[in-house]
């Protein structure tokens, strides 16, 4: 039978393993071309941040494109990680 001393340690170690997930790789400017409500909703929280993030400037540059009707350039941020 469990104490509740085990419930807990359980659940803290449950918690903790889910808090170390990776963040996710930033969307790519075809993404963000292809989904302007995203962009859009990108673009509005970007309003919000004192650093830029890879998907706030992927969202920006898909802006840009679609602004231009430019051919797309190649991303400044990779959208998956370096092997």
């Amino acid at each position: 039978m469990m104490t509740n001393v085990t419930r807990v340690l359980i659940v803290g170690a449950m918690l903790a393993i889910g808090g170390c997930a990776k963040e996710p790789a930033p969307r790519s400017v075809q993404f963000f071309k292809d989904n302007p409500q995203e962009r859009q909703a990108t673009m509005e929280r970007c309003k919000t941040q004192t650093t830029a993030s890879p998907d706030c400037e992927n969202a920006a540059a898909a802006g840009l494109i679609e602004a231009q009707h430019a051919p797309i350039p190649q991303p400044k941020f990779p959208t998956q990680p370096a092997q």
